[in-house]
């Protein structure tokens, strides 16, 4: 996956305040996706 892509969801996440975990309920997905989308 790309750096860029991943840089950008923790950045946007982290401008909203968001933790992974109100990320992942937010979208529907779990805190490990969340997670290893943020790692790539």
């Amino acid at each position: 996956m790309s750096d860029s892509l991943s840089l950008f969801v923790k950045e946007m996440r982290k401008r909203f305040g968001l933790m992974q975990v109100d990320l992942a309920a937010k979208v529907g997905g779990g805190l490990r996706f969340v997670h290893e989308l943020e790692q790539s």
